[in-house]
């Protein structure tokens, strides 16, 4: 992973930024512990019958990432805004969310001489990704986690937004509930190693949910990753699109 920004304040790096003319610096690391568990599932079926056959596949997985461990270095570890400057919460959400729960996908075709029909179901699991934050928690100290210079940084350190309806504020985390995509397509057998398809990708225009934080549309709203409404989740913000292509196999 790289690291925020570190500046003069860090006494261990004051001198060397202060030589170089440098105003600040971030690095590269390989600090962070975490375990990943789960279970990997495939059951494939396959049925001809004459001139006709019928396949099934099903793929998928179940499991949970946990951040056991995150190690800064002493020079780093002296106060809270360095150790977010180093691996920050909303960096974290962002790795946990790089395993989502679960992912399935079902695959079926039905074919008959040279022709086929087929469709591919895909869930993706629940995840949570995080904003930069521009807000504090009530009650929390400045300097530390939810207060003044921590969490309304724009930095996402343990963030923070106004909720639209002004009568506090809440963490700015991004909630994209599990989603099902639809997927068809038809083949044809033009000759021996070459085959058409034509399909549709996404069939129902399913998209991921808006990169807002829930009763704080307002705040929230741009906040993402992408600067936009969407943020970088597996299933993607494309939508509904068309395909044709032929497949050549020598």
């Amino acid at each position: 992973m790289i690291t925020g920004n570190f500046d003069t304040s860090v006494t261990a790096l004051k001198n060397y930024l202060i030589t170089n003319n440098v105003s600040n610096a971030n690095f590269f690391v390989n600090a962070v512990n975490t375990t990943n568990k789960g279970i990997d599932i495939v059951i494939d079926y396959t049925k001809r019958f004459g001139n006709k056959h019928f396949t099934a596949l099903l793929a998928g997985n179940i499991q949970g990432l946990t951040v056991d461990k995150i190690n800064i270095p002493p020079p780093l570890n002296d106060i809270v805004a360095h150790q977010q400057a180093f691996f920050s919460t909303r960096e974290e959400a962002f790795l946990v969310a790089s395993a989502p729960f679960g992912k399935f996908n079902l695959g079926l075709e039905y074919g008959v001489n040279k022709f086929a029909v087929g469709a591919r179901l895909t869930y993706f699991g629940k995840l949570t990704t995080q904003g930069f934050g521009y807000a504090t928690q009530a009650g929390a100290l400045p300097g530390q986690l939810g207060g003044d210079g921590i969490s309304n940084t724009g930095n996402g350190w343990d963030p923070y937004v106004e909720k639209d309806d002004g009568s506090g504020t809440v963490p700015e985390n991004f909630v994209f509930h599990g989603k099902i995509t639809t997927d068809i397509y038809f083949t044809y057998k033009i000759a021996n190693g070459v085959t058409m398809y034509v399909g549709v990708n996404n069939l129902f225009n399913v998209h991921p949910d808006l990169s807002v934080t829930q009763g704080a549309v307002q705040s929230s709203w741009g906040d993402s990753e992408s600067g936009g409404a969407f943020d970088a989740v597996q299933m993607g913000s494309d939508g509904m699109n068309f395909f044709a292509k032929f497949a050549i196999r020598l």
